[in-house]
């Protein structure tokens, strides 16, 4: 999904980070810890809490935050639109954001799938996985889904949505114009209602947004 973060969002929050790095980053993990053979990125758990803790503006990391937020649900809605059984599913919410920086000539993550239904939770309530993109980058850095023959590239302002299962593996290429800087999340559906003080994902202010039709009368937005 083409030019849906603004683009001074993009550049903001890329030069915003470039200042805080040694405070905010740190090297990326996955889901069996640091493994550089497997991913090597820089990575910081983005959101205001999180720049708080390290000693950063929350005010500034809060409104980034929440401009994320909107431009992901907005994708989200385009992509409920065109594949539109995933009007069945309950509860979507998102898990939280993680900002990653992947090195000129050295960032990658290798071929990887992000869920399947035999992982445990809450692994295996993923949906979808998202890549947003906040900088373009001329040559490699793609998003490559080997699969299916298919490369998408690093463009400042666009989203990518696709299944987090096993059907999917992917990788991350090794930007080689410039530096790549994304954000990632997973969208993630659970058809147990969450209670009201116990919200689902990294970001406690967020509605838990329930697509299925038969229930959109009772559905907070």
């Amino acid at each position: 999904i083409p030019d849906i973060i603004p683009l001074d969002t993009c550049s903001e929050l890329i030069e915003s980070c470039k200042d805080d790095f040694q405070k905010l980053f740190y090297p990326g993990p996955t889901l069996a810890g640091v493994d550089t053979s497997i991913k090597w990125t820089m990575d910081f758990n983005f959101s205001g809490d999180q720049a708080r803790e390290a000693g950063c503006d929350y005010d500034k990391y809060r409104a980034f935050e929440m401009r994320i937020y909107r431009s992901l649900w907005a994708a989200i809605s385009l992509y409920v639109e065109e594949f539109q059984e995933m009007r069945m599913a309950p509860n979507l919410y998102d898990s939280g954001y993680r900002l990653q920086k992947y090195s000129m000539e050295k960032g990658y993550y290798r071929t990887h799938h992000d869920g399947a239904p035999w992982d445990p939770e809450p692994t295996c309530l993923r949906v979808l996985g998202a890549v947003m993109y906040l900088n373009t980058v001329e040559r490699g850095g793609e998003t490559s889904f080997p699969l299916h023959g298919l490369k998408i590239k690093a463009n400042a302002g666009s989203i990518a949505l696709f299944p987090a299962n096993w059907t999917h593996p992917h990788q991350s290429c090794v930007p080689i114009t410039s530096d790549k800087w994304i954000v990632s999340s997973f969208i993630l559906s659970d058809r147990r209602p969450a209670a009201a003080n116990e919200p689902h994902g990294n970001i406690q202010q967020f509605h838990v947004i329930d697509t299925n039709p038969a229930n959109q009368s009772n559905n907070e937005q």
